[in-house]
């Protein structure tokens, strides 16, 4: 029988974001760091939440993963690279890492032989679909208890409310919850989650690898096989933007090819995986991170800006509110 070890993990605490700038607990983080009581609302501005490599800087709305309406707000991105892109499409940008680089000074301690999968991971917009090839890469995690002594897989709450925990517990695997939109310790919970397992294993690149190099962990990424992804039904994709989709599924495959990947050096196998703590650090900008009085002044939550963004998002949601209204009462002539 694996052995079982203690984890030291914060509570959930959930809420509700105002806007995808909030999300993952972005403005708790934040808070913190800038030794806030309160964690106020990050508003009228853009803070980038998750990894854009950077190629992706196809269109402005990618690298941010969010609809721009006004170019007079400010977008806080992770890297220099990502910054300069986005100057250069007009937006005001800067670069002060990521949300998740100012949850890195907390240490923890890391557990000998430990395993932590992340599998493929998506939303409710964009379901995965799973065939019986599928069982090869659940049974090469169970062929890890030879290398392993403690594996646990960790999934977002959107896959665990739609149901994919349970291709892993019926294995007899112990699933975790992991990062959910609405907790705000989800980003604190993932660099704790990161900082004690040994090695991480997983089918997809996307954020939670560099996450995890720069939280110490060791990667090991293995090819895809036996799902794929529905895109058919993603709001973000529609209208003008729905030829990018093409474009991101071919840099995707791409990307795990180890053949053609930027990332050659992550497909060890996870018993003879490394650490690539630096490429991680600098994949989410943790040489830009500015400090707490500077945190606070761009993230408007000095006095009386708090005030003021308030008052401009209220007034901004109140003409949304109306415009909807008046298309739903109009007839269709006026």
């Amino acid at each position: 029988m694996a052995k079982i070890f203690p984890l030291e993990l914060p509570k959930t605490h959930q809420y509700t974001p105002a806007s995808i700038s909030n999300m993952y607990g972005a403005a708790w983080v934040a808070a913190k760091y800038c030794r806030l009581k309160r964690a106020p609302l990050i508003l009228n501005r853009h803070w980038q939440h998750g990894w854009v490599q950077q190629n992706r800087q196809l269109n402005p709305e990618l690298v941010t993963a969010d609809y721009l309406t006004n170019k007079k707000y400010l977008i806080l991105v992770a890297r220099k690279d990502e910054e300069e892109y986005l100057l250069g499409q007009g937006y005001l940008a800067k670069a002060i890492g990521l949300p998740f680089v100012y949850t890195l000074d907390q240490r923890y301690e890391r557990i000998q032989s430990s395993l932590l999968v992340m599998p493929c991971h998506t939303s409710r917009f964009v379901p995965i679909n799973f065939n019986e090839d599928y069982k090869i890469f659940t049974n090469y995690v169970l062929e890890q208890k030879k290398n392993f002594q403690f594996i646990c897989v960790c999934m977002h709450q959107e896959d665990i409310d739609l149901g994919y925990g349970r291709i892993w517990e019926d294995i007899g695997c112990k699933v975790i919850r992991g990062a959910a939109v609405d907790d705000a310790n989800s980003l604190i919970r993932m660099h704790a989650l990161m900082s004690q397992f040994e090695t991480i294993l997983s089918d997809v690149v996307g954020s939670h690898l560099v996450y995890g190099a720069a939280s110490g962990a060791k990667i090991s990424l293995v090819q895809p096989i036996g799902r794929e992804y529905d895109n058919s039904k993603d709001p973000f994709f529609e209208d003008e933007k729905s030829a990018l989709r093409k474009q991101l599924d071919d840099i995707a495959a791409m990307e795990m090819d180890p053949t053609r990947s930027p990332y050659p050096f992550l497909f060890d196998k996870p018993e003879k995986a490394k650490q690539h703590i630096n490429w991680g650090l600098d994949e989410i900008g943790f040489s830009n991170r500015v400090g707490p009085e500077e945190l606070r002044h761009l993230l408007g939550w000095n006095f009386p800006e708090i005030l003021l963004n308030k008052l401009e998002y209220q007034s901004n949601a109140l003409k949304v509110k109306t415009k909807a209204f008046l298309k739903r009462k109009l007839p269709p002539s006026f």
